[in-house]
C-alpha cells in the first residue's frame, strides 16, 4: 500500500496516485520515515554538497515561477488559446493572450476592475472565456473525474474517503460514485474552495492511498 510520508509538510504521495499496486511492489521510499531536516542533518553529517540547499517551493525547473513564460517559450506551434475576460453575468470586459495565463482561484495580475476583489471563477477551453466573479463562486460541492484508477482495483461502485484536489490542500470527506470503471463523481460532505479542472484529486482512506483522478468539471 501507499501511505503518506511522515514529514507532511514535504509528502508527495498526492502525486503517486496513479501507481498499481504490482509497480508499488517493486518501489522503495527510503526517506518516508524521516522529515527533512532529520534528511538535511544525515546529509550534512556525510558532507553531501546539497546539504543546506534552499527548498524549491514550487516546479523546480520553471525560473521566477513564472508559469505563464515557460508555457509561452515552450509551446512551439500549438496553438495559444486567445479569448476574452467576462463577468459572471457574460459582459465583456477585455481580451486576453491565452488561457494559460490564468488558473481557477487566481486573483492577481487579472488586469480588470470590478470594484470588488475579482478572482477566476471558470475557465473554457472552447470559446477561450475567462470568467471572473466573487469569491463565493469559487465555492462548489461536486466535481466530476476521468481516469480513475486504484491502487488495488476491487473498488466499490460508492464510498466514502477524504479527498484532495491539489498538493497544498486538506484533504475533506466526501463519496464517490462511480459512474463507470474510469469516471466518477465527488461529492463533498461542505463545499470547497476553487475546484480545478486539469488537477487530480486524490482518496485517502485516513494516511494511506486508495486511488483518484483527473478533475474535468
Amino acid at each position: 500500500s501507499l501511505q503518506r510520508g511522515v514529514d507532511s509538510t514535504k509528502d508527495q504521495s498526492y502525486f503517486l496516485f496513479n501507481l498499481t499496486a504490482k509497480q508499488l511492489g517493486k518501489t522503495l521510499f527510503p526517506l518516508g520515515n524521516y522529515t527533512k531536516d532529520e534528511i538535511r542533518q544525515k546529509a550534512a553529517e556525510f558532507k553531501i554538497a546539497v546539504a543546506n540547499k534552499k527548498d524549491s517551493q514550487e516546479i523546480c525547473f520553471v525560473t521566477d515561477n513564472d508559469y505563464a513564460a515557460f508555457i509561452n517559450n515552450n509551446i512551439g506551434d500549438r496553438r495559444v488559446i486567445k479569448g476574452a475576460i467576462v463577468s459572471e453575468e457574460g459582459k465583456f470586459l477585455k481580451e486576453h493572450d491565452g488561457i494559460h495565463n490564468f488558473t481557477i482561484g487566481q486573483r492577481k495580475h487579472i488586469g480588470v476592475a470590478l470594484g470588488f476583489p475579482a478572482y477566476v471563477t471558470s475557465i473554457d477551453p472552447d470559446s477561450g472565456d475567462v470568467t471572473v466573479g466573487k469569491k463565493d463562486k469559487l465555492y462548489k460541492k461536486e466535481l466530476r473525474l476521468t481516469d480513475v484508477t486504484f491502487i488495488h482495483p476491487e473498488a466499490p461502485p460508492e464510498f466514502n474517503a477524504l479527498i484532495q484536489i491539489r498538493y497544498r490542500f486538506i484533504a475533506q470527506p466526501g463519496t464517490i460514485i462511480m459512474e463507470s470503471k474510469t469516471k466518477a463523481k465527488v461529492i463533498f460532505e461542505k463545499e470547497v474552495l476553487s475546484i480545478t479542472p486539469g488537477q487530480a484529486a486524490v482518496f485517502y482512506d485516513n494516511e494511506k492511498v486508495l486511488g483518484g483522478g483527473w478533475i474535468v468539471s
